[in-house]
């Protein structure tokens, strides 16, 4: 199992999921949900509780756990209402437009850390036919359990439907089904969420086919954990 690593002083460290992934349905009329969570009408638990471990905190000591640190989901403009931040895969396309976003809590970095390389690590089942999966950086926070197509909230609205991104940080081409890729992402990116945490909404993914095709990649809440994100730094102080 790709366990969810703390950063070391100087050396190679993971970020990823690894819990326990429970899920809570509930009866919208007699609601029964873990605490800090509410019955959404659709009958499932949702809010912060999520029957997963809480973000990151700063590590103790090298290879300590850090759990919960990461935050996935996809949105649709087909379905601009629905929020799908407890499925088990997350899908971008480019007919119908779909994106998916991807963040990772970084808290469990030492201070100070500086990023030589970055590589996120992404199982695919879905793969794309032609084309490239686009990489932005997200520029406006986002709730996994709330965002959709329209909103990034529960009530926020985003700028631009769809998410407020920057410009393209990377593109690969992922062409093989049930396939682990490993996607080398900007050390400046990730310097950036290290260094002004408050600035880290992660990033998000788009189709560039030009025939309306689209891909698919394992969540966090899969469970299968081996096919889990995970971001893989090279720090040093």
């Amino acid at each position: 199992m790709r366990a969810a690593i703390a950063a070391m002083a100087l050396g190679a460290c993971s970020f990823g999921a690894d819990y326990s992934g429970t899920h809570y349905t509930c009866d919208p009329r007699a609601p029964s949900c873990p605490p800090g969570q509410t019955c959404s009408t659709d009958g499932t638990c949702v809010g912060p509780g999520r029957g997963d471990p809480p973000d990151a905190a700063p590590a103790s000591s090298p290879d300590a756990a850090v759990q919960g640190v990461t935050r996935d989901t996809w949105i649709d403009v087909a379905d601009p209402a629905t929020n799908h931040g407890y499925d088990t895969i997350c899908a971008f396309d480019a007919d119908t437009t779909k994106y998916a976003f991807l963040r990772f809590v970084l808290t469990g970095a030492p201070a100070g850390a500086r990023v030589d390389s970055a590589e996120l690590v992404l199982y695919v089942d879905d793969p794309l036919e032609d084309g490239d999966a686009i990489i932005k950086p997200v520029t406006s926070s986002w709730n996994e359990d709330a965002m959709n197509y329209a909103l990034r909230d529960s009530t926020d609205p985003w700028l631009a439907p769809g998410g407020d991104v920057g410009a393209i940080v990377q593109s690969w081409d992922p062409r093989t089904i049930d396939q682990t890729y490993t996607i080398v992402l900007p050390p400046n990116l990730v310097q950036g969420w290290l260094d002004n945490p408050s600035s880290n909404f992660g990033v998000r993914f788009e189709s560039s086919s030009t025939t309306g095709r689209g891909a698919q990649w394992n969540t966090r809440e899969n469970d299968a954990k081996d096919t889990r994100p995970l971001l893989r730094l090279t720090l040093t102080e």
